[in-house]
């Protein structure tokens, strides 16, 4: 259909009691497959429900002598959060060649209070484990370390919109998630739809009935595509200068972005300062611009 997605990856290397291990063989070809289409995040080494209690851990957890796994008593024995994100990073970049994990999603989103830290540590940028319902809010914010509200890193929370194993099922849904995805974007914020890939028929009928029927002006994309524009529209700053018969806007952007947006309150009659610059009475529409970028734009206002 056009579009592309995040899919959130476990590498279980060590059969358990929950499952067998499949991080190898034909499941790698298979995502070497989607890789080439779509995005690849991390969702830990072993998905454990108990995520949200295991230790911190040493930093020396690494590949193959990391023996996390899931017994009868134990759903999380000898896990760290270190282990399950760092690990699983450096499994998933061993073996999709060129690849570099940023993304991560807990299992179960089950969020351990170690989380930001140990994604900080291991190189991510941005994760997807909070839903919008636990933290009231669908815009992106930087996590805090100790989840404490007191030091923020630099990594990116994208929470959860909807989710697919809430009820009532999806295919029930999807008049009202189209109210929230449009009313998100009235108000400037993203949906983010999670779907696990384990339902071939109820699920993905979901998805192609929703696709369709989302307004012609919501982009779809993969996660990290969406999070590295908004990385990049958070380092934006601008300065603006009142002038005869308009404004001078002084715009300094650390990262590349593009469809980089200003909206005022005023219509523009006429905007100068950069080639590939557009506009319409409320908006000006930047053109794509490269690390470091510097730009001075003139707005002229129309007289009524």
């Amino acid at each position: 259909m056009g579009t592309s997605s995040t899919f959130f990856v476990q590498t279980k290397y060590l059969d358990d009691a929950t499952s067998h291990a499949f991080f190898f063989g034909q499941s790698l070809d298979i995502l070497r497959e989607v890789m080439a289409g779509s995005d690849i995040g991390s969702h830990t080494v072993i998905h454990s429900r108990l995520f949200n209690k295991v230790p911190l851990g040493t930093g020396e957890e690494q590949y193959p002598s990391y023996s996390s796994r899931a017994t009868r008593d134990n759903p999380a024995q000898d896990t760290t959060a270190l282990g399950e994100v760092c690990v699983s990073k450096s499994l998933l970049d061993g073996e999709l060649q060129g690849h570099n994990t940023i993304f991560f999603r807990a299992g179960h989103l089950r969020v351990s209070p170690y989380l930001t830290e140990a994604l900080a540590r291991c190189g991510y940028e941005f994760d997807s484990s909070f839903t919008a319902g636990d933290v009231l809010s669908n815009f992106p914010y930087e996590l805090d370390f100790d989840l404490g509200m007191t030091e923020p890193a630099e990594v990116f929370e994208f929470p959860v919109t909807f989710e697919d194993e809430q009820f009532p099922p999806l295919l029930d849904r999807i008049p009202s998630m189209l109210d929230t995805i449009e009313a998100n974007a009235e108000n400037g914020a993203p949906s983010v739809l999670l779907i696990h890939s384990n339902n071939a028929q109820d699920k993905l009928e979901a998805e192609r009935l929703l696709l369709p029927r989302l307004p012609k002006d919501i982009l779809v994309e993969n996660m990290t595509e969406y999070a590295r524009f908004w990385k990049a529209r958070n380092q934006v700053r601008w300065i603006p200068r009142a002038v005869t018969g308009g404004e001078e806007i002084e715009i300094n952007a650390e990262l590349p972005i593009s469809g980089l947006t200003l909206v005022l309150t005023r219509q523009i009659h006429d905007v100068v300062g950069i080639s590939g610059i557009r506009w319409t009475d409320h908006e000006v529409i930047l053109p794509d611009l490269a690390v470091k970028s510097h730009a001075v734009i003139r707005i002229t206002y129309s007289h009524n």
